[in-house]
């Protein structure tokens, strides 16, 4: 068995991997949505970025970062105003979390061993 590939395609692209390999997070091309596929049933659960903050915009580098169970993949928005948020959303596509930092936070997302979040 071949090893499987995940091409960008139509209007969605920068796919990112969960790390058991069964979603993948990608943005439309205007990155105004945030979408999660399971790459067992092609269902594609998205995200309208512009309702969860008005006048954000999606970090571009990174995008975000998967649990390590690959259940939750946590993304940044920034705003004009200085104060940034962290979303929290499940593989199902569900917003779980937020979290709300003043401050421009420009540092890189990740998970510790025990499953916190940290920016």
């Amino acid at each position: 068995q071949g090893e499987r590939q995940l091409i960008a395609t139509g209007r969605f692209y920068k796919p990112a991997w969960s790390p058991d390999g069964r979603y993948a997070v990608e943005t439309n091309v205007e990155e105004t949505e945030l979408c999660i596929r399971d790459l067992q049933s092609e269902e594609r659960h998205c995200i309208d970025l512009r309702a969860l903050w008005p006048g954000s915009e999606l970090d571009r580098s990174p995008s975000g970062t998967w649990s390590a169970d690959g259940q939750v993949f946590a993304f940044q928005l920034f705003t004009p105003d200085s104060i940034y948020r962290v979303y929290l959303v499940a593989s199902s596509g569900a917003l779980i979390g937020l979290w709300e930092v003043p401050g421009r936070g420009d540092a890189k997302l990740f998970w510790s061993p025990a499953g916190q979040l940290s920016p």
